[in-house]
C-alpha cells in the first residue's frame, strides 16, 4: 500500500556503504543501518552521509566508479532534496546538492548510467507533479519525463538504461507508478521510452483498485525488459514478472 509512514516518517536515517574485502574491486553492497550482524574480518564499512533517507540506489559503471542517489529530509522546507555522489579512484566521495524542494511525497530517486558511464537520475517533484531525470554530460540538465494530473502521484521512478555504445544510440526506459488520489481510480504502472527528444510514457499494467504497488525493472542482455511487481490486494499479495520482447508484452506471470 502507499503507506503514509514511508513518506513522512522515515528521515534522517543513517546509510553505509558496505565493501567486501574478499570480493574484487569494485564490489559494492547498499545497507540500511548498522552492519553489527556481519563478521567484522569480512566487511569494512564507511558512512559518506549520515542524514540520508530512502529509497537509496547505486550502479557501478563500466570504469568502476560508483554512483548514488539518494535524498535528504531538509525540516527548515519541510520537503525533500536530491543528492547524489560518485566515488572514483581520482575524485574519492565526491557529492553534490540539487536543493530544489521536491515536497514531503517526492524524490525518490533511482540512477543508472549511460555508454559515457554517466549517471541518469529519475525523481518525482511532488510541489511540480513532474517527474524528471538528471542527466551529466559535462553538466547536469533536466528533462521532463511526464507531467502527472492533479490528484496524482508518480511514485518511485526507476530507470533502465540498455547501452547500445553512445547516448545518442541507447535506449533509455523509466518506470513509475501512476497513483491516483481519488478512491474511485485505479493505480497504473507506466512506462517511459525516451525517442532522441522527449519521453513516450504508455500504462503496461492497470493495478485495478490496488492503493500501491511496489515493483521492479531490469533487461537481459538482449535489451529485453522484465517488470516485477506486487499483485493487486483482491489477488492475494503475490508476486508477478512481465517480460518485454521487442514492442510486445507478455501477460503477467505469478511466480
Amino acid at each position: 500500500m502507499f503507506k503514509k509512514e514511508r513518506l513522512e516518517d522515515r528521515v534522517k536515517r543513517r546509510f553505509k556503504i558496505i565493501k567486501r574485502s574478499a570480493i574484487t574491486l569494485g564490489s559494492i553492497l547498499t545497507l540500511f543501518g548498522t552492519a553489527s550482524y556481519l563478521k567484522a574480518q569480512d566487511w569494512e564499512s564507511q558512512v559518506i552521509d549520515d542524514e540520508a533517507i530512502d529509497p537509496i540506489s547505486i550502479v557501478i559503471d563500466n570504469n568502476g566508479d560508483k554512483h548514488i542517489s539518494y535524498q535528504e529530509f531538509k525540516e527548515e522546507i519541510n520537503g525533500r532534496e536530491l543528492r547524489y555522489i560518485v566515488y572514483s579512484e581520482f575524485l574519492d566521495w565526491l557529492r553534490t546538492e540539487f536543493t530544489t524542494n521536491l515536497g514531503v511525497y517526492g524524490g525518490n530517486p533511482h540512477i543508472d548510467f549511460d555508454s559515457n558511464n554517466m549517471p541518469h537520475i529519475p525523481f518525482y517533484n511532488h510541489i511540480t507533479g513532474e517527474i524528471s531525470e538528471k542527466v551529466r554530460t559535462d553538466h547536469w540538465e533536466t528533462r521532463l519525463v511526464e507531467q502527472v494530473e492533479q490528484q496524482e502521484i508518480g511514485a518511485y521512478p526507476k530507470i533502465v538504461i540498455d547501452r547500445k555504445g553512445t547516448p545518442e544510440e541507447d535506449k533509455i526506459y523509466i518506470g513509475y507508478i501512476d497513483y491516483s488520489l481519488l478512491q474511485n481510480e485505479d493505480t497504473k504502472l507506466n512506462l517511459a521510452t525516451f525517442n532522441g527528444e522527449d519521453y513516450d510514457v504508455e500504462t503496461i499494467l492497470n493495478l485495478e483498485n490496488s492503493v500501491y504497488t511496489y515493483y521492479d525493472m531490469t533487461k537481459d542482455n538482449n535489451g529485453n525488459l522484465y517488470i516485477i511487481f506486487e499483485t493487486p490486494a483482491q489477488n492475494g499479495h503475490g508476486l508477478a514478472v512481465m517480460t518485454r520482447t521487442g514492442s510486445s508484452w507478455s501477460e503477467p506471470s505469478i511466480v
